[in-house]
């Protein structure tokens, strides 16, 4: 009877030790997955913040390899910069967004006031798209000649999103295919 108690009383020790092991076990999980999900969440915080800061535009923008383009300056908003509305230069597109465009040229106009643009680029197929836009900021680069031009597109149809977007669809699969072929 004696040697029951004692095995019985060994049993419960066990098992109140095994207890107290299972019962700290959960606690240091619980305090790990704890410290896991307040440091994913301080990541994707971080990652937001930095997309959300990183990306302002609102659409999606493809570069683009220098393709000609042809501009036409419908309005100065200047009167002494008058005279210069209907002159036309060329220019090279850098990248092309529903939204507008980055192009690059040679002549530098100033940009005090609202410079609205015609545009003029052409298919692979040189069917024509015609669009108009106002010139939202100038980047010099020192040491070069040609200078950036930013230009917000204004108006734009259905019709005419549809174009660009069939546009930057050409162009955008025509490099992916470049890149595998050149990959093989």
């Amino acid at each position: 009877m004696a040697e029951n108690l004692n095995l019985l009383l060994g049993i419960g020790i066990e098992a109140v030790g095994l207890m107290i092991v299972i019962i700290c076990c959960i606690r240091h999980y619980n305090k790990v997955i704890t410290r896991d999900h307040e440091v994913i969440t301080e990541l994707r915080r971080r990652l937001y913040n930095q997309t959300a800061v990183k990306e302002r535009r609102a659409h999606y923008r493809i570069k683009l390899d220098g393709e000609k383009c042809h501009v036409r300056i419908l309005d100065f908003g200047e009167q002494p910069l008058q005279r210069l509305n209907n002159q036309s230069i060329d220019a090279e597109m850098l990248d092309l967004s529903i939204g507008g465009m980055k192009m690059r040229c040679r002549i530098d106009f100033p940009v005090k006031e609202k410079v609205l643009v015609a545009i003029t680029f052409s298919e692979e197929d040189e069917t024509p798209i015609h669009v108009k836009g106002i010139v939202k900021r100038k980047e010099t680069k020192h040491g070069r000649r040609a200078i950036n031009y930013g230009i917000q597109f204004t108006h734009l149809s259905a019709k005419k999103e549809t174009e660009i977007q069939s546009y930057m669809n050409k162009k955008d699969l025509s490099r992916k295919q470049l890149v595998r072929s050149s990959a093989r």
